[in-house]
């Protein structure tokens, strides 16, 4: 039968979501760069109007939304629910904030990962999955290992334009969040809140 992972959140098999509000983009250790987040702006998977938009400035470069955090020789699955506005493509990339970083890119449009990208010194076997979860949401995934260069593996959002992350903000809303999760594994589990 039918089964929705937003609602349905069995006790058993449950992995931990090591971020910190992953709902409240609005709120530490979230942070944005040449961006802003706007709270509960339209109805989220779950059906409540939690979501929150993710609105680029006009400046160019980078328009993201991260939470430092810190791990090493772990591999980690990262994930967040996105939806189309401005933009029509994302990202989910992990850095070590000094030499290395992996990305995922997605379009929320045909519902396609359009880039796996990172391979390098410190993150392998990077993968990246998209699913559908209805009313134009799709659940974006990233999967990788993190070695020993440091102890930093940091989750970025951000809306990308074709395949590029640096670009010439207008100031719109780009996307639409909501629900995001880093969990010590090789795949994504059931969307917990923290």
């Amino acid at each position: 039968g039918e089964f929705d992972e937003v609602t349905y959140n069995p006790t058993a098999n449950v992995r931990v979501n090591t971020l910190s509000n992953s709902q409240q983009f609005n709120l530490s250790p979230w942070a944005t760069y040449q961006a802003t987040v706007t709270a509960n702006v339209v109805v989220a998977p779950d059906g409540t109007t939690t979501a929150f938009s993710l609105n680029e400035d006009t400046n160019n470069g980078e328009h993201l939304l991260a939470q430092a955090r810190t791990g090493r020789d772990e591999t980690m699955t990262a994930s967040y629910y996105a939806k189309a506005a401005a933009r029509t493509r994302c990202y989910i990339s992990l850095s070590n904030y000094v030499n290395f970083s992996c990305q995922v890119h997605y379009d929320l449009i045909a519902g396609t990962v359009t880039l796996v990208t990172g391979n390098n010194g410190d993150y392998s076997n990077i993968s990246g999955t998209i699913t559908p979860v209805g009313n134009g949401w799709f659940r974006c995934t990233l999967t990788a290992t993190k070695g020993s260069v440091n102890n930093v593996n940091s989750f970025t959002i951000a809306p990308v334009v074709g395949s590029s992350s640096v670009y010439l903000g207008t100031g719109v809303p780009a996307i639409y969040i909501w629900g995001a999760q880093f969990e010590q594994s090789a795949s994504p589990s059931i969307y917990v809140r923290t």
